[in-house]
């Protein structure tokens, strides 16, 4: 009969912490769906009025809030994030230096990256260019 290595039992957990995460990652996915949802802000413009809320906002901000509110995740959300983004370039972008405006390019085109496998990549590389240009509104306002 052949004995048992001394290091056996440092050997069997280190096997099992695998197992320990497996069961830790499946408790998580099973409380998760049980938690209640936060409530996103209501999108308070009727939805024939979305666009025209957009083009109307005073701020930047104000144009990102009603975009995030009133989002669908649908390919409307790309035109509708585009009035806000163009209501927030209004803001910024003719004070903007070459460099600036050539790493704001740059930003924009790392979101739109993800829109080239269509569907509803493109409502969210719309929704990332819209947070790239509210947050470059944001930093030229300080």
């Amino acid at each position: 009969m052949q004995a048992l290595p001394p290091d056996l039992p440092r050997r069997v957990k280190r096997g099992a912490e695998p197992m320990r995460r497996r069961r830790v990652g499946l408790a998580v996915l099973l409380v998760l769906p049980a938690l209640p949802a936060v409530p996103a802000d209501e999108c308070r413009a009727p939805s024939e009025n979305i666009e025209e809320a957009l083009t109307s906002a005073k701020t930047c901000e104000a144009a990102v809030d009603v975009f995030n509110a009133c989002a669908l995740g649908t390919g409307v959300d790309v035109a509708r994030a585009a009035l806000a983004q163009v209501r927030c370039e209004k803001g910024f972008l003719g004070s903007l230096s070459a460099s600036s405006k050539k790493a704001y390019r740059a930003e924009l085109a790392r979101c739109w990256r993800q829109a080239k496998n269509g569907g509803s990549y493109r409502a969210m590389a719309a929704g990332c260019a819209l947070n790239v240009a509210g947050d470059y509104s944001r930093a030229m306002r300080r």
